[in-house]
């Protein structure tokens, strides 16, 4: 399948059959606000990630270097940047810089992962190229607090490490907090490690639990591709883990599924038997659910890019999984959101985000051109509508290909490039948006 872009019109060619011209619904388009550049600029920008705290008010962009996920190598070190929102204005300002231990530890992969506490005051930031005890590549996640004076350049209060470690565990490529609560996984088949705040201020410590990929169903074999980790999320004392190779259980395929784990009254302990999974209702193969990862209370947004839709591939696709009043239970979706027109290649939901009623995902096929722009969905009466309205780079912004780093919270969306100064992208979700 071939598709090409041409302004607002899009012709899709597949092997057998005859081009067909489709045009781009119109949408409406909420232009980025605001334009942000870390200073100083990050020297290597070929990967990052973004969270912003559920009340709008902090964002961290991580730029780890140029380390590499999966080949856990890297030679320069990594940063994460903080700005702060000044109440009731729409005006940012960067804060701090942070960094590791030890000031710039080179391929430690400090920023492959961050999080923002709900209130903002509580940071993550996973270091999965981090070295311990002689084993190479163990990883760590690295916790910074507000202090009364507000955000600075100081270093971590607590550096969270597996009590286990092991060469290329890569512990931090995947992160999440709560007020009291860190995850972290890696997406290679390891644990995901749950650390708690044992007092009222975080401290150095180790995991408080191992949470470990369920057997696959029943009548499948066991999957060799485990991505257990592939994403994670947290909201108070429930927690979530993306493991996109999941089997499905009707083909036996590897489909992806979102693991629910709940804080048992005892307390967290080492499992594998999660309180819930939740898998899509087709369970096409290798549609990646899971990818991505958005907690909110009752509501659960994952990611699945590699959705085939209409016949074409890698359209990708936004799955809601909704808690019933009963307490999470294993289940299929309650909403399956997909572009109104797909293209092969939208990769939707690479990158997912959510703030209130508003789902936010990665998209990398913009309405006048092949670059990235986030789709927004909405929830009204109940029920969660099809797309209602893209986000619009300023150009010099907009790049192709992939799913950049996205996040929301507090009625704002934030869209991170990979390209350049690592520009930040401020949209206003309760924008009116115009066609």
């Amino acid at each position: 399948m071939l598709v090409v872009v041409l302004a607002s019109a899009v012709w899709a060619v597949s092997a057998g059959a005859q081009s067909r011209r489709v045009e781009k619904p119109k949408l409406g388009m909420t232009p980025g606000t605001r334009v942000l550049s870390p200073l100083p600029g990050p020297k290597d920008t070929n990967a990052a990630s973004v969270a912003i705290s559920r009340n709008g008010t902090t964002l961290v962009v991580g730029q780890p270097g140029n380390f590499q996920d999966r080949a856990l190598t890297g030679t320069t070190p990594g940063t994460a940047y903080v700005f702060v929102r000044a109440s009731r204005s729409s005006r940012w300002q960067q804060k701090a810089v942070l960094a590791a231990p030890g000031g710039k530890v080179a391929g430690n992969g400090f920023g492959q992962a961050v999080a923002v506490s709900p209130t903002g005051n509580e940071i993550a930031v996973g270091a999965p190229g981090t070295s311990i005890g002689g084993h190479t590549n163990t990883g760590a996640v690295y916790v910074f607090t507000r202090s009364a004076g507000g955000w600075s350049s100081k270093s971590p209060v607590a550096s969270l490490t597996p009590s286990d470690p092991a060469d290329s565990k890569g512990i931090g490529d995947a992160v999440g907090i709560s007020t009291s609560t860190v995850v972290a996984g890696n997406g290679h088949g390891q644990p995901v490690y749950v650390f708690e705040r044992r007092t009222r201020a975080w401290a150095n410590a180790t995991q408080k639990a191992e949470l470990s990929a369920p057997q696959p169903p029943a009548r499948c074999s066991k999957n060799p591709f485990n991505t257990f980790g592939s994403a994670v999320a947290v909201d108070g004392q429930t927690v979530a883990v993306g493991f996109n190779t999941y089997p499905s259980a009707r083909s036996c395929q590897p489909s992806g599924a979102v693991f629910m784990f709940e804080r048992p009254a005892a307390g967290w302990a080492n499992t594998s038997t999660p309180t819930a999974t939740l898998q899509s209702k087709d369970g096409g193969t290798n549609d990646e659910l899971g990818t991505s990862l958005a907690l909110q209370g009752g509501t659960l947004v994952a990611g699945a890019p590699n959705t085939t839709v209409a016949g074409f591939p890698a359209v990708g696709a936004v799955y809601v999984f909704e808690r019933p009043q009963s307490g999470w239970g294993s289940a299929t979706e309650t909403a399956r959101l997909a572009p109104p027109v797909p293209f092969a290649g939208d990769l939707l939901g690479g990158t997912v985000g959510i703030s209130g009623n508003t789902i936010v995902a990665s998209n990398s096929i913009c309405p006048n051109g092949p670059a990235n722009c986030p789709f927004v969905f909405s929830k009204s009466a109940g029920r969660w509508r099809k797309q209602s309205r893209e986000l619009v780079p300023p150009v010099s912004s907009q790049h192709a290909g992939g799913t950049p780093p996205l996040a929301a919270g507090g009625g704002i969306a934030i869209d991170v490039s990979e390209i350049g100064r690592l520009p930040v992208v401020v949209f206003d979700l309760a924008r009116a948006g115009t066609t």
